[in-house]
């Protein structure tokens, strides 16, 4: 199953998930620029909130941004460094007042035995 398919298949379980709306939230979402990512973050706008869009891939993340609208920002930063990661969410909060949900998706696909991975990997 690609990637796209899976997104499209979460967005649509979290949109009838949710019972009450995220109206007045506000959320952080790593790897917003495609996939489970973008999928997830359609999601949280549709329900009403206000989303920082986080990745390093900048073309697909200004894209997101734009198609989601004013309750989107697009922030590029890598979450494998701690200064991106601090400024991705000074400014979420600086934009949208304050942070309620942060999604932890962005990664990388690996594979070997966990005995064998670099822990900087991770």
């Amino acid at each position: 199953m690609s990637l796209w398919i899976a997104g499209d298949r979460l967005r649509n379980d979290v949109e009838s998930s949710f019972v009450e709306t995220l109206e007045g939230k506000v959320a952080l979402v790593t790897g917003a620029a495609s996939g489970l990512g973008r999928g997830v973050s359609e999601a949280l706008v549709a329900r009403g909130a206000q989303v920082t869009l986080v990745d390093v891939d900048e073309a697909g993340l200004e894209s997101a941004a734009t198609e989601l609208g004013a309750n989107a920002e697009a922030v590029v930063a890598d979450v494998t460094d701690r200064a991106d990661v601090d400024r991705a969410v000074t400014e979420a909060v600086d934009r949208f007042g304050r942070l309620d949900i942060v999604v932890a998706n962005a990664g990388i696909v690996g594979s070997g035995m966990i005995a064998t991975i670099d822990p900087a990997r991770w």
